[in-house]
């Protein structure tokens, strides 16, 4: 495995006393379910769904504002908050969190 990809994982073996070259993919399949499951317990809905911005951080631009979806994974954000000017001359558009992760 990677050690930068598995930080929490490697992480965790560290405390527990385990050498993090020992573990497998099948231990960062637990890890990532356990993160979740963690993130979905602790999470909280937001008032309004529909109007909630993905951006990091959203600078919740007031009035009418245009919203762009990341082409991977969905998320919606104001143009605004990823400093795009011009929506339609973005054939795909990929967002910051997936670009971290995919590539």
């Amino acid at each position: 495995m990677t050690p930068w990809r598995f930080f929490m994982l490697n992480a965790l073996a560290i405390t527990e006393g385990v050498q993090p070259h020992m573990l497998g993919h099948h231990h960062a399949l637990a890890m990532r379910k356990y993160v979740m499951h963690a993130i979905c317990t602790a999470s909280q809905s937001p008032d309004n769904p529909d109007r909630m911005c993905d951006a990091l951080p959203c600078t919740q631009p007031k009035g009418a504002c245009t919203w762009i979806n990341c082409d991977v994974c969905g998320r919606w954000v104001h143009c605004n908050c990823v400093n795009i000017s011009d929506p339609k001359s973005i054939k795909d558009y990929v967002c910051v969190i997936c670009t971290a992760i995919y590539t």
